[in-house]
């Protein structure tokens, strides 16, 4: 097991250490030898989370741009992007989809949307211009044009440079499983999101996954942070940097000042284009390199009327160059800010001024600027964060709640070995952990432990219950055949017979939706509550030696009526019971014909209860083969051939059927029955 761990280890190192290399490399050598337009930045990245997931390839993604940023300072700004193309390569790369081709290239839209809308957004705010000039020079000056120009160069750079990345990945991959016969996707199809047991391999729909709810959760209470704290960061940074401005204007415009020395002051006041001017403007002009925040400087002699005549000017924008002579204009913008040094000459007279401009946009935007890195930093760090409290929630505690779920979802109430099983298992699950969670997993041992006791406890007075009204059933059947000197051991016997038939018709493949175990069971028992009617018949008809006169038959007929009726009160006292059921239909239609020539209500085939028609036949032969005054026993061949004779008539044919396949176990009852008889005759004797 350790060794096991140890090479899973070493394979993600070995893979993740890859992936740094190939970004590093990649990006580095297109930069300094192919130069291309492409990034070639995210090779790495696609490569580790094609391979190993969404949270390894976040990793590399994210240090790589880190550590990029050492050597170009604008990377910064692509750390969120690289987090992104981890997510939209990894979650695909777990369904399967570098096995084809295809769906490999279906990855390549949404990627690119994604890139480029981070990469557009970031650029339209003006923090830094990563736009190829080989696209974007024929743009026009305007800002919208400027803008859709950059759109249209990011969408062909972008899925370009994410093209070549997942072919790479993808012939990359083949070749390990083509040629090296290294199942790499057993890698490829591995969720680092998913846990060890997922709810969707369960019986159980979940719509709104615990996971989902955390991830949602932390990834909006941590951009929310992360904004709340950059709109601080940025006010605070503004105030810094206009001072840090009006400080280097400030030390700008001195230095300017003392670069007018006594002799010099007239030569620049001149203003003529002579060797000393030029070397002090140069001096200025290299002080001015010192300090980029700064946009001009500049030496002026204000005259009489308040107008200021430019002496010296140097400045970064060549637009707003002012030659010498030339009055500075007096409409300055609003949001440029100046520090102005006084210039004197010998006898102490202030003679002219030095002064630095320096604009508040710059201070704004170089604010922005500073905040847009930290920004993709974060975010891309929270992204990461996010992902790996996912999966710490994810095993620690949705794994164990959907093995939970599961395992009650699927608990078998039905049987004594289901329920034993179920609780087995849920036991086997063995969550422990000292928390809240182990609390509610012991709390779910201990219900349903109880519960089990519970249904066992029922089940055994269930079954008592069961005994009593068996008993009662089989006293009262007792009762009628003591009235009933024809029957004996009818009742019996015809219990057993129909017990036998309905077990062959469904061995036969018939009737199966119905005649369940606990179907024929009830069934058996309330065969012998049949007969049930005929304590509502007399004596003299009941037990009459010979045969019965029509007005006699009818009114034996009547039983089938009674015995319904008898059943029908007896459930409105105790309630419906399925065998009381099952003895409603037997006592009621067991003399009804498939034909519907029966009694008491004519009923013709599916009309006539299945536990009737069974009964039907068992009654008949058992009647067929038994000793009555009016008539001797029949062979049980002699009956067969009777009921033969009647079937599909009589009888429904599947059930004639069922009785010939099951006639040994039925012989084997009339021959038990008939020697218990002489047996209790021989007692008597």
């Amino acid at each position: 097991m350790q060794n096991k761990q140890n090479h899973v280890f070493l394979h993600y190192f070995f893979i993740i250490s890859t992936g740094f290399a190939i970004n590093f490399l990649a990006y580095t050598l297109n930069q300094r030898v192919l130069k291309t337009p492409l990034y070639m930045d995210s090779i790495g990245t696609v490569l580790v989370s094609a391979t190993l997931g969404i949270l390894p390839g976040m990793i590399v993604g994210y240090f790589s741009i880190l550590i990029s940023s050492v050597i170009e300072s604008s990377q910064q700004y692509y750390s969120v992007i690289a987090v992104f193309i981890a997510l939209l390569v990894g979650y695909p790369a777990t369904k399967g989809v570098f096995r084809k081709l295809s769906k490999v290239i279906a990855i390549l839209p949404p990627v690119v949307i994604v890139d480029t809308i981070l990469g557009v957004f970031l650029n339209s705010l003006g923090f830094f211009d990563s736009s190829p000039v080989y696209l974007t020079s024929y743009a026009k000056n305007s800002r919208i044009q400027q803008l859709f120009s950059e759109i249209i160069s990011t969408i062909i750079i972008e899925a370009a440079d994410k093209l070549l990345a997942l072919l790479l990945v993808y012939f990359a991959m083949r070749f390990c499983y083509l040629k090296l016969k290294k199942n790499v996707y057993s890698y490829v199809e591995r969720d680092i999101f998913a846990s060890e047991y997922s709810i969707e391999n369960s019986s159980t729909t979940i719509k709104h996954s615990l996971r989902h709810a955390v991830a949602f959760t932390l990834a909006g209470a941590g951009f929310l942070i992360i904004i709340t704290s950059l709109l601080f960061e940025y006010h605070f940074n503004c105030e810094e940097r206009l001072k840090e401005y009006h400080e280097q204007a400030k030390t700008l415009s001195n230095e300017a000042a003392l670069l007018v020395s006594d002799e010099l002051l007239p030569i620049v006041l001149q203003m003529k284009e002579n060797t000393d001017y030029v070397n002090v403007k140069s001096k200025m002009a290299q002080n001015l390199r010192r300090f980029p925040e700064i946009r001009a400087v500049c030496i002026f002699v204000e005259e009489k009327d308040g107008r200021k005549k430019a002496a010296m000017y140097c400045g970064r924008d060549e637009s707003e160059y002012v030659k010498a002579g030339d009055y500075l204009p007096d409409d300055i913008n609003p949001n440029i800010r100046q520090f102005e040094t006084p210039i004197f000459d010998n006898t102490g007279m202030k003679a002219a001024s030095a002064m630095a401009y320096y604009s508040l946009l710059d201070v704004r935007k170089n604010s922005l600027d500073y905040c847009a890195r930290i920004f993709s930093v974060m975010l891309g760090v929270l992204l990461c964060i996010v992902a790996v409290i996912i999966i710490v929630a994810d095993r620690n505690l949705v794994v164990h709640i959907n093995r939970m779920t599961d395992a009650m979802s699927r608990f078998a109430y039905d049987t004594d070995e289901g329920r034993l099983n179920s609780v087995e298992k849920i036991k086997s699950l063995n969550i422990r952990g000292g928390n809240e969670l182990e609390a509610l997993y012991n709390s779910i041992c201990k219900t349903v432990s109880d519960y089990i006791n519970y249904i066992e406890e029922a089940n055994r007075k269930s079954e008592e219950i069961n005994r009593i009204q068996t008993n009662v059933i089989t006293t009262i059947a007792d009762l009628i055949e003591s009235r009933d000197s024809e029957t004996g051991q009818h009742t019996r016997r015809t219990s057993a017979y129909v017990n036998t038939i309905a077990r062959q018709l469904r061995s036969d493949g018939k009737f199966t939706d119905l005649l369940t175990e606990e179907y024929i069971e009830n069934m058996t028992i309330a065969a012998s509550l049949h007969d049930i009617g005929k304590i509502c018949i007399s004596d003299t008809i009941l037990n009459k030696p010979g045969r019965l006169t029509n007005e006699e038959f009818e009114k034996m007929k009547e039983h089938t009526t009674a015995g319904r009726k008898i059943l029908m009160d007896i459930t409105q006292n105790l309630g419906e019971t399925a065998y009381l059921q099952i003895a409603k239909d037997l006592a009621g239609y067991h003399h009804e014909w498939w034909n519907g020539n029966g009694y008491p209500d004519h009923l013709k085939e599916d009309e006539i209860p299945l536990s009737a028609r069974i009964m039907a036949i068992a009654d008949v032969f058992d009647a067929l083969i038994s000793i009555r005054p009016y008539k001797k026993a029949f062979t049980i061949e002699e009956a067969i051939g009777i009921i033969h004779k009647e079937k599909g008539t009589h009888f429904q044919a599947e059930i004639v059927d069922a009785f010939d396949k099951a006639m040994d176990e039925i012989k084997s009852i009339s021959n038990q029955y008939l020697d218990e008889a002489l047996a209790n005759i021989g007692k008597e004797a």
